[in-house]
């Protein structure tokens, strides 16, 4: 059975310290540099906070490229139980449905190294989403181990084969590459949307065997989104969550949007997260 990587835990897991608030994020860069999932305790839970503590780890991407208004709210995403008397939501993120594994930002060309999540209030705890995690360094050894001797292949087709992202509410124009890139020290890097299998057949453009990848990326898929392989945490208000967006995938369970009180009365879910996209500060 797969197991997550030992090293893929919360064993980065800081309280933020607002009297030294440099040496905390010192340490969340330097886990961050070591691909590791990083988790701070103690955040203001506040979008003003959240942006300018952001700022400091690397350089906020506007949510829309075309946007050239610098005001906060044009950087933050809002992920937030908001539905409607009809019951839909404006976004899968602003609903209470489970949430396929994927990387931030994964349709555009320009995307963010790293991704943060902050809980501004976790909802009812006992009926409130977890926040799951996968690390493509885990999905790729436990893909090897399922394909056998066919693996070289099966990745090299995953490296090779260029994809077409969508997603329908996006209006900035979509990107055409593999699902996965090998970089040079013989690691790979990849970019993977939620809806990823979702027409397959026509958005795959450079296959000449379609259907045999087709196969091999929902072998993979089912991999990277099993449970087996994701590290789950529900987060607590002042929580924040940095991740290597380009080895790290996310996702979340579903939850419950609303209870009943005594009276019969429905009691709305207030679950609320803020998501920033950052590029690295690096050269």
């Amino acid at each position: 059975m797969a197991k997550c990587n030992l090293r893929f835990d919360f064993s980065n897991c800081f309280d933020f310290d607002i009297w030294r608030p440099e040496s905390t994020l010192e340490k969340c860069k330097q886990a961050l540099l070591s691909h590791s999932i990083v988790l701070v305790k103690g955040i203001p839970p506040s979008e003003e906070s959240f942006f300018r503590i952001g700022a400091k780890l690397g350089h906020p991407m506007r949510k829309y490229s075309q946007s050239q208004s610098d005001s906060i709210d044009q950087y933050l995403g809002k992920v937030k139980n908001t539905l409607t008397a009809s019951g839909d939501a404006p976004m899968p993120t602003q609903g209470h449905g489970p949430i396929n594994m994927h990387t931030a930002r994964s349709y555009s060309s320009i995307r963010p190294d790293y991704f943060a999540l902050l809980a501004k209030n976790e909802g009812f705890p006992l009926v409130s989403a977890q926040t799951s995690f996968v690390a493509l360094a885990d999905a790729i050894e436990e893909f090897k181990r399922r394909e056998g001797e066919t693996w070289p292949s099966s990745l090299d087709l995953l490296s090779s084969v260029k994809v077409l992202y969508g997603p329908k509410h996006v209006k900035e124009g979509v990107c055409d590459v593999p699902i996965l890139e090998r970089m040079e020290d013989g690691t790979y890097v990849f970019r993977y949307w939620e809806e990823i299998m979702s027409g397959l057949e026509s958005t795959v453009i450079s296959a000449s065997d379609r259907p045999h990848f087709v196969a091999i990326l929902e072998r993979f898929n089912r991999i990277v989104n099993s449970p087996d392989l994701a590290l789950q945490h529900l987060l607590k208000n002042g929580e924040m969550i940095l991740i290597d967006n380009r080895r790290v995938a996310h996702g979340r369970t579903g939850f419950t949007p609303y209870l009943s009180s005594d009276l019969g009365e429905k009691i709305f879910n207030p679950r609320e997260l803020i998501s920033m996209h950052l590029q690295s500060a690096s050269p």
